[in-house]
């Protein structure tokens, strides 16, 4: 799933057998505008983010598209099959990932390790984050912290792996 028209192209194109789906993700449905860079990695749908990106760095803006958005749990709900379980899910959508992991339900869909980007820099304000607090109310353990991603699982599994 991408919000780039282009890179589902590329998708479609070298993993045919894949489900490939040109939309965002987020907790209302409807359309929002994606603010698309040049280097791809910045494209966004927060307004601020690219206003901050334009302003501090010297990367271009090369367009400006709406694209339909989704929640996470209709996706889910449309793309997986009757009892398939997830086994990792990453979150990395340059300033939503609060609200992809919003528009869940973690009552039907709950994977076992989750992968957020977050670009907290150290294990306090992770672990003061929205998002790790969120997520622990859904049992999640903060498990480790890399560069800019945190992983979160499920108590079960870490005691598989202690």
């Amino acid at each position: 799933m991408d919000a780039s028209p282009e890179a589902i192209s590329l998708f479609k194109k070298h993993r045919p057998k894949d489900t490939n789906l040109n939309l965002g993700v987020s907790d209302s449905e409807g359309e929002l505008l994606f603010y698309q860079f040049e280097d791809g990695a910045y494209s966004t749908f927060s307004q601020n983010l690219a206003e901050n990106l334009l302003s501090q760095m010297s990367i271009k803006l090369r367009n400006k598209i709406k694209i339909p958005v989704q929640k996470l749990s209709t996706i889910l709900k449309d793309n997986l099959q009757p009892g398939q379980a997830i086994d990792v899910m990453s979150v990395d959508v340059e300033g939503f990932d609060f609200n992809v992991l919003k528009s869940n339900d973690w009552g039907r869909f709950k994977p076992k390790i989750i992968l957020v980007e977050l670009q907290s820099k150290n294990i306090p304000e992770v672990v003061d984050s929205e998002i790790n607090k969120y997520l622990s109310s859904f049992d999640y353990i903060l498990y480790s912290k890399l560069v800019h991603t945190a992983i979160f699982i499920q108590p079960e599994f870490a005691e598989l792996n202690s």
